[in-house]
């Protein structure tokens, strides 16, 4: 035990004065008696009144040194040392990230409690020379609470902290915590998780980590994927996933049903069993000619299923319809090359257009907004600096990207092209720092090049087909089916699949910087986006398991997957860092705790025992036994 304010100890001299009030006489007044048998009791109080006698019996005296020496013990401050050593400021690390709602029977604590109640003891064993700073990490972190002392500022800290139901990142809690030691400096860093965590991060580590691991959960059993793709009879086959914990083989009922719908009846129901390191899949098939709000339920039949919100994936399916495609009428071969195709709107043509292309093919400008954009003979403004069309003369490409779904069974072997671009710096990298990648070479500079965003796949190519042999060759319908698959991926018309939490994916809403109003899960309260000024509105993140509904739009969004690594809750026993790898603890680090509050409440129940025989009664306590 030790003593953060010794110097206190003076106060101990206040016994003295406290002791020397019962050494002094009594004096008494002359007070005429009827009896002389009162003199009896005059005779005992002079022997009462004698100093070390008077001092042995009173009770009273003892109860008031009692009280005065607990009172300086509680300022000198005393306090157990912890089995680490003591630091004057300590970051705190705590993960938020899904596999910290795990618990280990229904209806337990979850993971993160278990870490906040870890915390909650620093909290109260903080001495005045000590400070705390909460910093809470998923895939992103975030400060709660700054150095500080103030216990009351530390709990409410702590006690914002929720689970968000995203994968965990490491290094994003110690960048934060970096930049926090930039400010106040400090030499150790407490990091609380389950542990389940990348076992390697990128960083050089300034100071020392304590890795607290939380103790494991109940085995858990949830859904890692869902995915579904339209058959060659135009149906969606639905492929689900399940995958266990490493610790059992975990088995349960999966049931498809409609999203919202009122009956309980499902649409279909299989039994699925996990075995521990290996994925469960299982397949179902649904109409494709209307749209389908589909919803997956697994239920455990463990008696306790670690995890929850990954027993449920929600998956949207539009209904059958051909791909809208524009083409300018100046690409006669390519043209007739999509006329050959089942389910594609050829335009301009005699259907009525659509609000949205998918698909727009043009060698001229394009002003059409589409998932998916093809310019033949045209450079993008922000490579024109880079590149430049040379005097026809016929070349041959030199080599083309052919793990590129657009170059699947397409040979560039013997295409002859006229137009030749040029490029100053023939680089990859030069291209790559600006977004492009090159897909096509030619002798002296790239002949195709993607770029992708996130709303938004654009190919450049710089050359003009009807200038080349390539429509004359086998590959070009080839090439051609290609860029129509690739479209129907990007309109969701030929695969789908569940979104996972995280970022949601944003859309084109055609209106620029408008206000769209998402109602988030729950009662997660609203969030406004902005539509950019090409009508773009970003992505939307999405921290819990749930609906979201856009009042503009695509209208309600179900986020639902889990990382697979937060449904196995997979464990690591040490992060390997750039310079050093740190273990997990065996024990819980024991911290300092201080005993003055102890001390103060045995001194108040002293004072109410005094008050209680002492003060009551007229008299005090003896009174009251001479009445009795």
């Amino acid at each position: 035990m030790s003593f953060f304010s010794p110097s206190a100890a003076w106060l101990f001299l206040l016994a003295l004065p406290l002791i020397a009030l019962y050494f002094l006489k009594l004096k008494r007044p002359q007070v005429t008696v009827p009896s002389l048998v009162l003199w009896r009791r005059v005779l005992d109080d002079q022997r009462v009144n004698a100093p070390f006698q008077r001092f042995k019996r009173n009770l009273l005296l003892l109860l008031q040194l009692l009280l005065l020496a607990l009172l300086i013990l509680a300022a000198m401050q005393p306090f157990m040392r912890g089995s680490d050593d003591r630091v004057s400021r300590l970051p705190v690390l705590i993960d938020c990230s899904a596999s910290m709602a795990a618990v280990e029977r229904r209806g337990g604590k979850t993971r993160l409690d278990l870490a906040k109640e870890r915390v909650n003891d620093l909290i109260a064993g903080l001495l005045p020379d000590q400070e705390l700073a909460i910093i809470s990490f998923s895939d992103t972190a975030r400060q709660r609470c700054g150095f500080t002392s103030d216990r009351q500022r530390l709990r409410n800290a702590l006690e914002a902290i929720v689970v968000e139901e995203v994968p965990s990142s490491v290094e994003h809690g110690v960048r934060m915590v970096q930049a926090l030691g930039r400010g106040a400096p400090f030499e150790e860093v407490m990091l609380l998780t389950d542990g389940n965590v990348p076992d390697r991060a990128a960083l050089d580590l300034p100071f020392r980590i304590q890795f607290q691991k939380i103790a494991s959960p109940a085995p858990n059993i949830g859904i890692t994927a869902c995915r579904a793709r339209r058959d060659r009879e135009g149906a969606w086959e639905i492929f689900v996933e399940v995958v266990g914990s490493k610790e059992a083989e975990l088995s349960g009922a999966l049931l498809m049903r409609l999203a919202n719908a009122a009956e309980d009846e499902p649409l279909a129901s299989e039994i699925v069993t996990a075995k521990p390191g290996r994925a469960a899949r299982l397949l179902f098939q649904v109409s494709a000619h209307e749209r389908r709000d589909l919803e997956f339920e697994l239920i455990p039949n463990a008696p306790v299923d670690a995890l929850t919100s990954d027993n449920v994936a929600a998956i949207q399916l539009p209904p059958l319809r051909p791909l809208a495609i524009h083409a300018s009428e100046s690409l006669g071969a390519l043209r007739h090359a999509l006329q050959s195709i089942e389910d594609v709107n050829l335009f301009p043509g005699p259907n009525v257009s659509p609000d949205q292309f998918d698909l727009v093919i043009t060698d001229g400008p394009a002003d059409e907004a589409a998932p998916m954009r093809v310019r033949f003979n045209q450079i993008p403004e922000d490579l024109q600096e880079l590149v430049t069309m040379g005097e026809p003369s016929p070349h041959q490409a030199i080599d083309w990207r052919r793990d590129a779904p657009l170059f699947q069974h397409v040979d560039f072997s013997n295409v002859v092209f006229l137009d030749e671009p040029i490029a100053q710096d023939l680089q990859e990298g030069t291209f790559v720092n600006r977004g492009y990648d090159i897909l096509l070479h030619g002798q002296r500079g790239p002949l195709l090049v993607e770029k992708r965003e996130e709303h938004a796949l654009d190919l450049y190519a710089f050359f003009h087909p009807e200038r080349s042999t390539f429509p004359y060759r086998v590959g070009f319908p080839v090439f051609v089916a290609n860029l129509v698959e690739i479209a129907r991926q990007r309109a969701g018309l030929s695969e789908a699949e569940a979104l996972a939490t995280g970022i949601l994916p944003g859309f084109a809403l055609g209106l620029r910087n408008q206000t769209v109003e998402v109602t988030l899960p729950g009662e997660g309260g609203r969030v406004s986006l902005t539509s950019d000024p090409s009508g773009y509105v970003p992505g939307l993140s999405a921290r819990r398991v749930g609906r979201y509904r856009y009042d503009k739009g695509p209208g309600e969004v179900s986020a639902s997957l889990l990382s697979a690594a937060e449904t196995t809750l997979t464990q690591v026993e040490s992060i390997a860092f750039r310079e050093a790898r740190v273990r997990a603890a065996d024990e819980t680090i024991e911290t300092d705790r201080p005993l003055w509050h102890w001390l103060a409440a045995f001194g108040l129940m002293v004072l109410i025992i005094e008050w209680w025989a002492f003060q009551r009664r007229p008299g005090g306590w003896r009174a009251s036994r001479m009445s009795s």
